[in-house]
């Protein structure tokens, strides 16, 4: 009868600990995609665990200096997306630590502030002419007075195109064909695709895709 008693008090204590372990693992963000700078932020109400998506007002001061993808250094994670929340980009960490001096695709900040906008009248712009290809390529063309509608289906029609395989995700192999034939004169793009992928999973989904993209309205303030 003894043994058994220890037998289940062993049992007790080994769920006990395979449950504090399975706690402190858990992270309520895990998982949350939030578009253009903004952190996830875990709350409490009546006893239930809830996130939201928030631009952080203030930062540590304490030095943790991280690189994004867009090869600019922040002094921590906080004030990166305080820095992404404030110019309306999507920005995620490439290293802890400082940026290594040999990364090919430096953005510029002047570049960097109106990438997302440029990219998107790119876009613009080859698909009317996809539509007509007898119509001249009008490169001042720009998205300002796009519609929401507009605006979305801009999208979806360049998430499509570079979609080969339609399953719904721009995998790695769709996104390094972009790389191919951008890259070399548009270093912004790098930045750009790789801050895309929000939820740590494989590849850009489209709600990814949309994030990562300014809306209409005010979105467009950084090419006035």
């Amino acid at each position: 009868m003894e043994t058994e008693r220890f037998f289940y008090i062993s049992v007790i204590l080994c769920l006990f600990c395979i449950f504090q372990v399975r706690g402190q693992d858990d992270d309520p963000c895990k998982g949350v995609v939030c578009p253009r700078g903004q952190m996830c932020v875990p709350y409490m109400d009546s006893g239930k665990s809830y996130t939201t998506c928030e631009c952080p007002q203030d930062c540590p001061e304490e030095s943790e200096p991280v690189c994004s993808f867009y090869h600019r250094e922040f002094n921590n994670r906080c004030e990166m997306h305080k820095y992404a929340c404030a110019h309306d980009l999507t920005m995620k960490v490439m290293n802890q630590g400082n940026c290594p001096t040999d990364n090919l695709h430096v953005c510029s900040d002047q570049f960097l502030l109106q990438f997302p906008t440029r990219y998107l009248e790119w876009i613009m712009i080859a698909r009317e002419h996809s539509i007509d290809p007898t119509t001249s390529l009008d490169f001042n063309a720009r998205a300002d007075g796009l519609t929401e509608d507009e605006r979305n289906e801009i999208l979806s029609w360049e998430f499509e195109y570079i979609d080969r395989d339609k399953n719904n995700v721009l995998d790695t192999a769709e996104i390094q064909d972009v790389f191919n034939d951008v890259l070399g004169y548009e270093p912004c793009l790098y930045g750009f695709l790789k801050s895309c992928d929000l939820n740590e999973k494989e590849g850009i989904e489209k709600r990814e895709w949309d994030f990562c993209f300014p809306k209409t309205g005010t979105a467009f303030e950084t090419r006035k």
